[in-house]
């Protein structure tokens, strides 16, 4: 659940997760970036690729 007391706006914040419906949509629509996670074999050979939360925003 978004704790509404963050010091920090809504869209300061990254959301990643695997569930598009929750993660994805759900984020967004609490005003939130969000990046999607697939854990097929996209996810197994992007999650080699990212190193640090730079590649990750870069990604966005």
């Amino acid at each position: 659940m978004l704790d509404r007391t963050m010091p920090v706006p809504g869209s300061a914040v990254l959301h990643i997760g695997d569930n598009v419906e929750h993660d994805l949509h759900g984020a967004r629509a609490a005003g939130l970036q969000a990046l999607h996670l697939d854990r097929g074999q996209a996810f197994a050979e992007s999650s080699q690729r990212i190193t640090t939360l730079d590649a990750v925003l870069g990604m966005l």
